[in-house]
């Protein structure tokens, strides 16, 4: 017995009921009325009782003890995947079946990492496939792609950096002192100081819902998998990197106390001049030196209408334009480009006049920490009335600056960083 069809042949003669009971109102249904509702109801009793037999067959079905098949490890360890498509089809027979359709390939692609997560309900994705996932999510992402990343071996990492909040002399102050040995005699300085960055490996979940017409082929799966799971997670990645608020997900950049915040020209406001030329020149100035090679704008699309009308002085008082996008003279990469840095929009930024609508920032100096593999799970419970299963994937990672502060450099009365905003202009 079909379990969905009986459901809805149950809704269908219920409603058909209803309706004779609305259509009579107050009044005494008609004896040919009065039949068909009689009718109707009795269906759907009948239904009722199919149904709970239909229920039952499917519960003895999941409770039933799985099939164990013997497989040597050396030739389970030699079995792998085709491909991401096959094993999610093999995920799903085993999620069906209540563990009676067992692939042992599910179990002995990575021995030892492989296994299923018992308090997750699903499995890792195969060794093959899952560095391939990471590496497209990654490379998908604006923000992300340019920061660095670092396994995590447990789920809490921490990670020391020289506190040299005062560069004045050089690193001397975190207690780091280079010197001629002739300089060396009778000086004094303080021991190495440490700052700390701690990540917690916590949960990131995406959700896809496929149809059963996908499910039947596994290469159309694979592709919609490959198209949604490096889009989905980078734009999640992205987004945290710079809003974040580091509970129970990335510190972004923005709420951390690494930025360095450039005023806003006297009398700016966000209707007169919401970015100027004096703006990008100063965010310039602030940014550390060393970040300069690796740094980037990023911009929202409202600001970065706004980039294209800023001019610089030229040569004998002309004016050449500050900013130029992808494709204009020399710039041939896909890219804007302003002060010879690259101009990237992105859609996670501030509103235009809001604090960080505009950011000149080194994402190298931005950690990622990435806790064991993908994992993936998936459940016939959810949406089973209109053929589609859902698949839950699982990563566990956290992010956060490397610097806790801007620092103040070597000669100069401003403080660096290798984040830049720009105050907001209201």
């Amino acid at each position: 017995m079909d379990i969905k069809k009986l459901r809805q042949d149950r809704a269908d003669a219920l409603n058909a009921a209803k309706a004779l009971h609305a259509a009579a109102g107050i009044n005494p249904m008609t004896a040919e009325a009065g039949a068909q509702y009689d009718a109707h109801m009795a269906n759907v009793a009948s239904l009722d009782a199919n149904i709970i037999r239909a229920q039952q067959m499917l519960d003895a079905e999941r409770t039933a003890p799985a099939i164990q098949v013997e497989v040597s490890a050396p030739e389970a360890s030699k079995q792998k995947f085709s491909g991401l498509g096959e094993q999610l089809l093999a995920v799903k027979n085993f999620a069906m079946s209540g563990g009676r359709n067992r692939d042992e390939r599910l179990f002995a692609s990575a021995p030892g990492q492989n296994e299923t997560i018992d308090t997750e309900g699903g499995f890792l994705v195969s060794a093959e496939v899952a560095p391939d996932l990471l590496s497209r999510t990654f490379a998908a992402g604006v923000i992300s792609s340019r920061c660095r990343t670092r396994p995590m071996s447990s789920s809490r990492l921490v990670l020391n950096g020289i506190d040299d909040a005062n560069r004045v002399g050089g690193p001397a102050g975190a207690g780091i002192l280079v010197v001629r040995a002739a300089e060396a005699a009778g000086i004094n300085f303080s021991k190495l100081k440490l700052r700390r960055t701690e990540l917690n490996a916590n949960k990131l979940l995406g959700f896809y819902m496929a149809s059963d017409e996908v499910l039947e082929d596994a290469p159309a799966l694979q592709s919609e998998i490959n198209d949604f799971f490096p889009d989905a997670f980078s734009w999640a990645h992205d987004n945290e990197i710079l809003n974040g608020t580091g509970a129970s997900q990335f510190l972004g950049v923005l709420n951390s106390g690494a930025c360095v915040v450039v005023p806003k020209d006297n009398g700016q406001t966000l209707a007169g001049n919401p970015i100027t030329t004096s703006n990008i020149l100063n965010m310039r100035t602030r940014l550390w030196i060393r970040s300069r090679p690796n740094a980037a704008f990023f911009v929202g699309p409202d600001a970065e209408a706004v980039l294209s009308t800023l001019t610089i002085p030229g040569a004998a008082g002309t004016a050449v334009a500050l900013y130029t996008p992808p494709g204009v003279g020399s710039n041939n990469t896909k890219y804007g480009q302003m002060l010879g840095f690259p101009v990237i929009p992105t859609e996670q930024t501030a509103p235009l006049g809001t604090q960080g609508d505009i950011l000149l920032a080194d994402f190298n100096e931005y950690i990622i920490g990435e806790r064991n593999s993908v994992q993936f799970a998936s459940s016939i419970h959810v949406q089973f009335l209109t053929d589609q299963q859902v698949f839950r994937w699982t990563l566990r990672n956290d992010g956060a600056p490397l610097w806790d502060k801007p620092v103040t450099q070597n000669n100069s009365v401003n403080k660096v960083s290798p984040f830049v905003v720009l105050a907001a202009r209201t």
